[in-house]
């Protein structure tokens, strides 16, 4: 009997021997697998106190640095487009629903044109002159700037601001007043020769 229960043994050790290896060869011939990091987040929990401040703030930000954040945010982009004369221009910058400069010359063949919106900065290329195009009706150009003359344009429909000075990035600000008793401030930077 003794014989029975070791080889029963055997046996036994055997298999478990055998499972243990194929095992082991499974493990060894899976390619390892890796894993992610796990990142908790932990949960908080928050409560809003207020407390009621006696004393105003009296510090604000400096000129420098609002005027550095309102001019990037201001600059708006020049328009080049290419009609064949100024009323196709003019008819084009009025359907864009706002008050906008535009430079032309049709003296020659081949010349753009450019439309300026608020706030842009220009290089002005042909005159010294800029006409103001509106959808709305203007009844008159109002400036405190003693280098800038305007008029009307009754040729093209339009109003003309003269620059009578130059540099670079000089300052152009009117006040345009509508038929309706509405007026609007308009400002860009040019630069002339």
């Amino acid at each position: 009997m003794k014989r029975k229960e070791n080889k029963s043994n055997r046996n036994r050790s055997l298999v478990v021997l055998l499972v243990l290896c194929a095992m082991l060869a499974l493990v060894g011939c899976k390619k390892p697998e890796t894993e992610e990091p796990v990142t908790s987040t932990p949960e908080v929990e928050s409560e809003v106190v207020s407390e009621e401040v006696s004393e105003p703030i009296s510090e604000e930000p400096s000129e420098e640095v609002v005027s550095e954040e309102v001019s990037e945010e201001t600059v708006e982009e020049v328009e080049i487009v290419n009609f064949s004369n100024a009323k196709e221009l003019v008819n084009y910058a009025k359907g864009l629903n706002k008050t906008t400069m535009i430079e032309y010359d049709f003296s020659e063949d081949g010349n753009s044109q450019a439309i300026i919106p608020n706030g842009a900065k220009y290089t002005m290329q042909l005159r010294n002159a800029l006409d103001v195009v509106s959808n709305k009706e203007i009844v008159s150009i109002d400036t405190t700037l003693d280098y800038i003359r305007t008029s009307e344009n009754p040729l093209v429909g339009t109003w003309l601001v003269f620059i009578e000075t130059t540099g670079t990035d000089v300052e152009v600000s009117f006040t345009v007043n509508y038929a309706d008793g509405t007026s609007e401030d308009f400002t860009i930077y040019v630069t002339l020769e």
